[in-house]
């Protein structure tokens, strides 16, 4: 949890920089672009299929039902830091594809909010494995909102009051949810162009 929650506070820092936003191909239209994805650190083989399946549906659904093209046309390096201790699992897919869809909305969420769940292709919340270890990690930080897939909430509901006490836990059953909680705006305006 922690690590979402570096991952998204990064995303929030380059979301703020308008150079970033600026169109690749407008700065050198003699070298056209098509956007890409790199990653670097230690990461596990799940991890990198992780940060792929999070990439495809977050460049699908912005063009899609965003108009966005940012992340067709320009390119995207994620750094997880700390290359000596390997980070692997599907955990961070919500919060990687909700880093991207931010970035290319240039909407930075909340500080206080923290995430984690793993995402398919077709933009599921899937379960995952130590919700309460994800919890108390979030709570240390200072998180006050945590989502966590749908199909952990039987899990969540099964923990001490301690553990859950001071935080607005939400569940997500596909990342439509996400985007509900995150970016309550964006859903209306989705609707009324539709």
């Amino acid at each position: 949890m922690i690590f979402t929650k570096i991952l998204l506070f990064f995303f929030q820092n380059f979301s703020k920089s308008e150079t970033l936003k600026q169109n690749y191909n407008e700065i050198d239209p003699s070298h056209p672009r098509r956007g890409s994805i790199k990653y670097t650190g230690s990461l596990g083989d799940v991890m990198q299929e992780s940060i792929q399946i999070a990439y495809t549906y977050a460049r699908e659904f912005c063009r899609n039902f965003l108009c966005e093209d940012f992340l067709e046309i320009n390119d995207v390096h994620i750094h997880f830091p700390e290359g000596a201790s390997k980070k692997d699992g599907p955990s961070a897919g919500i919060a990687i594809t909700t880093s991207l869809i931010s970035l290319a909305m240039n909407q930075p969420i909340s500080e206080d909010t923290a995430m984690t769940g793993e995402i398919s292709l077709t933009g599921k919340c899937l379960k995952i494995g130590g919700v309460k270890e994800k919890l108390l990690a979030a709570k240390r930080e200072g998180v006050k909102k945590v989502i966590f897939p749908a199909d952990n909430e039987a899990e969540v509901n099964e923990l001490k009051e301690y553990v859950k006490k001071d935080m607005d836990i939400m569940f997500a059953r596909s990342y439509w949810d996400v985007l509900r909680f995150l970016f309550p705006g964006v859903i209306k305006e989705i609707q009324e162009r539709r």
